[in-house]
């Protein structure tokens, strides 16, 4: 009965250490490296805890845009238990094949043998480079330096449509002059693996330890973004010899950009004026691209274009407008023609339907100045202040001087003609003196009019001071000056200023009476004293 029990008890252990040992037998990679994008084989370390038979070593191809990269594992038949053993994997890539930057191939190894069964492993290549065969040779990117000269975002946050500028800085590093070097860049989605530009400048040639800046300006079209796909971008630049051959001379370099996309921001882009520069009285159109750059579609959108100086206040409307879309606008308007020939400011602002303005959420307006100039075939009214004060005279038959100050108000530098009307009835105007003064802004200068009144002139008398810029009626500044001419007469020896005239000759007798009289007495009352 013991013996019985023992050769159960035996048979039973045996048969659980043989399941074990099946259970646990099982291939194991133990290092996995990446796959190599220029063809080479990469080459695998396995091993297991049995020995065991390998039916088949299978590697699952990659298809992508028609195109198909396959493998060929070396062939093994067996696996020794806790002996490593090595697979080859060649892959066969076609040379029109993409591999794009920011995309994961990864595949499937399959190994099934006798014992472990089918075992699994995934295989990739390794991260993508901009340069094809990754960074080689003598070449160096030592930065690159974006900057938002003109928008809405910052150098590595931008909105659709803001004015990049990018300095990339090359260096030659080796020890021989490199020739053709070409720089190549462009802006890369992620998460789309699409380029949104990609774009090459003129080769140029680097001597040996010499740097080269290159820099490139750009927008990015809102039709080019992909609403659901819009934060994570790349800005990448490769600078390779086109001479030797990418394989030989090769370097490449990014950033990492967002781009900010919020729900309602509407914005005024390629505001162009036709012509260009602007003459007085002129008719001028002005064009436009009213973009939607949210991801919300907008209604009843307009314009207010405005510049009190030009006479502009005008609503331009829109209406809607579809996300990552835009609308053609346009108006016309004639410059006034007695404008100053000057470089003016005309302000867009973009109203939603709630008449408010279109805002970020940087809290940044959806508004803009244009710049104008303005050039030819203007009058200019004069701006100058005039003021007169009699300098002498005021008698009838005698020179009367008049004093008359310009004071420049304008601006700039001016030329004035200074003359005189409205005279000829009770004067003879002798001179002006300057008759042209010119005057920097703020400046004044006296101007001194002589004019001879006529013999029976009197009483309140006007003339009118002209000053001009130009020959027409608008180009004329003019001011009233008022002067009180006095009649002549006779005048009292020794006293100066006290003249006798028709029309005062008994007050004046009445005065000479009264001196003569006061003579009298004191002749009289001398006498009287002596006597």
């Amino acid at each position: 009965m013991n013996n019985k029990k023992f050769t159960l008890l035996f048979a039973g252990v045996l048969s659980l250490v043989i399941l074990s040992s099946l259970v646990s037998a099982a291939i194991t990679f133990t290092n996995v490296p990446t796959l190599n994008q220029n063809g080479s084989a990469t080459i695998i370390n396995l091993t297991s805890n049995s020995t065991e038979q390998i039916y088949s070593v299978i590697v699952n191809s990659l298809l992508q845009d028609g195109k198909t990269i396959t493998f060929t594992p070396a062939y093994i038949n067996q696996i020794t238990a806790n002996y490593p053993t090595t697979i080859s994997i060649v892959p066969t890539i076609p040379s029109d094949f993409e591999f794009k930057l920011g995309q994961t191939y990864s595949t499937t190894l399959t190994i099934t043998s006798s014992v472990s069964g089918t075992t699994t492993q995934t295989l990739s290549f390794g991260n993508t480079d901009y340069c094809r065969y990754g960074n080689v040779g003598s070449l160096e990117i030592r930065s690159i330096n974006i900057d938002n000269t003109d928008g809405f975002g910052k150098d590595a946050e931008w909105y659709l449509l803001d004015e990049i500028s990018a300095d990339i800085e090359v260096k030659n590093k080796g020890n021989d002059k490199i020739n053709d070097v070409t720089i190549v860049w462009g802006v890369y989605n992620k998460n789309t693996g699409e380029w949104i530009i990609d774009d090459e400048e003129k080769s140029f040639d680097l001597k040996v330890d010499k740097k080269e800046t290159i820099t490139v300006n750009f927008q990015i079209d809102p039709s080019d973004i992909d609403s659901s796909n819009y934060e994570n971008y790349i800005f990448y630049a490769k600078a390779y010899s086109d001479d030797v051959g990418e394989d030989k001379q090769c370097v490449s370099n990014y950033k990492e950009i967002i781009i900010n996309f919020d729900n309602d921001f509407v914005i005024l882009d390629n505001i162009k004026f036709s012509p260009e520069t602007a003459q007085c009285d002129q008719e001028i159109t002005l064009t436009a691209d009213a973009w939607n750059i949210g991801s919300d579609d907008q209604d009843d959108v307009y314009v207010i274009a405005y510049n009190n100086e030009l006479n502009i206040n005008k609503k331009i409307e829109i209406g809607s407008i579809d996300s990552l879309d835009k609308e053609k606008i346009s108006f016309t308007f004639t410059v006034p023609e007695e404008v100053e020939e000057k470089t003016y400011s005309i302000n867009f602002k973009v109203y939603d339907e709630d008449d408010e303005v279109f805002q970020n959420d940087e809290d940044d307006d959806a508004d803009f100045n244009v710049l104008l100039k303005v050039e030819g075939n203007c009058i200019l009214v004069p701006q100058a202040d005039i003021s007169a004060v009699l300098e002498s005279g005021g008698q009838s038959g005698k020179e009367m001087i008049i004093k008359s100050t310009i004071t420049n108000l304008g601006t700039k530098k001016a030329t004035y003609t200074v003359s005189a009307t409205g005279y000829s009835s009770w004067a003879s105007l002798t001179s002006i003196d300057p008759a042209v003064v010119t005057l920097d802004a703020g400046q004044r200068a006296d101007v001194i009019y002589k004019l001879n009144i006529n013999k029976d002139v009197e009483g309140s008398q006007t003339f009118k001071i002209e000053v001009k810029t130009g020959d027409s009626e608008k180009e004329t500044l003019r001011k009233d000056v008022s002067v009180s001419v006095q009649k002549s007469g006779f005048s009292l020896p020794g006293i100066s200023g006290f003249a006798v005239s028709n029309d005062n000759w008994y007050l004046w007798g009445i005065g000479l009476l009264n001196v003569v009289l006061i003579v009298v007495i004191i002749i009289v009352a001398i006498r009287v004293a002596k006597s």
